[in-house]
């Protein structure tokens, strides 16, 4: 199948939807982070939840959300991208988490129900602004539903969905809408709010998991908008499909980054490092890859660091 991230509207009452289908995503980041069970829907849910909120930004944008709770997973990081990139990582993948198949999957133990979440918006030209708003419940999606109506201060309802089979990921999906500038749709927002935590994406998502297994880009956008008009009820005709775009996970990660990194540290910890461990190995904690940094190229750090430095 060929993820997908589509976007429209409602002219009356004006309202904007996203929707994600990230089925891949999820997989790709459980089987980066060797996650199991609820850990896999915690990563899934912040992967969608990232992709919805990127596709919100400009040009060039990217979004990090950042789940700081008390649960067992430590943590949760997702870096998404207007273009439809996105990369996830937790502290503790290996965190055991209640997984029953084809059921909605808790995962406020495991990220926690005292913390916060916090929204980066990166615009670029060294330009950041952030937000963040107290966990509500540790289910992720429903935190950052609450991160926009309370922070932002706009009228939303999010849900974000992951299915799980007997060893993966079997669907994964997402959907956020939100009331236009100047427009009053709060009747609708709350009506599709009281749907999606009344498991309604849920079931949709049953309804066409199979679907979805072998939908390309254009099935996928058209799964998509037939599951936001399910949502809208009897607003549903009404909504204009604008455009659609393929998503996927994607870590920018690179040895030449690691080196970069390398030598912004201190000629002591780089010769210590040399000395100790005759080289160099650093883990990316979205993707998982692993760079091997050899001994003459420490080395060659370790004289260009210390020539840098006043003496």
């Amino acid at each position: 199948m060929t993820d997908t991230i589509v976007r429209g509207l409602l002219r009356d009452p004006p309202v904007r939807v996203i929707a994600v289908a990230s089925t891949e995503v999820a997989r790709e980041a459980a089987r980066r982070h060797q996650s199991v069970g609820g850990a896999q829907v915690a990563l899934g849910r912040a992967a969608a939840c990232g992709l919805l909120l990127a596709t919100l930004t400009k040009s060039g944008e990217q979004v990090t959300l950042q789940f700081m709770g008390d649960g067992s997973l430590g943590g949760i990081l997702a870096d998404a991208y207007d273009g439809g990139k996105v990369r996830v990582s937790v502290k503790n993948p290996s965190a055991l988490l209640p997984g029953p198949h084809g059921q909605r999957v808790s995962v406020a133990e495991g990220v926690g129900r005292s913390g916060v979440v916090r929204v980066i918006r990166d615009m670029g030209k060294n330009f950041q602004t952030s937000g963040q708003s107290t966990l509500l419940s540790g289910e992720i999606d429903e935190d950052v539903e609450h991160y926009l109506r309370t922070s932002e201060q706009i009228e939303s309802a999010m849900g974000c969905e992951v299915l799980l089979g007997s060893s993966e990921v079997t669907a994964a999906a997402g959907v956020l809408v939100q009331c236009m500038p100047d427009g009053d749709a709060t009747a609708l927002v709350a009506q599709v709010r009281s749907k999606l935590s009344g498991g309604a994406l849920l079931e949709l998502l049953r309804a066409h998991e199979a679907d979805l297994a072998s939908a390309s880009e254009a099935d996928s956008a058209a799964l998509l908008v037939s599951l936001v008009r399910s949502l809208l009820g009897e607003h549903g005709a009404d909504f204009e499909h604008l455009d659609s775009r393929p998503v996927s996970f994607h870590c920018p990660c690179s040895k030449d980054r690691v080196m970069t990194s390398l030598s912004m540290l201190e000629p002591e910890a780089l010769e210590e490092m040399l000395r100790e461990d005759r080289g160099a190995e650093v883990t990316c904690n979205f993707c998982r890859e692993v760079y091997q940094v050899s001994e003459s190229e420490l080395a060659e750090l370790v004289a260009q660091r210390s020539s840098r430095s006043p003496s």
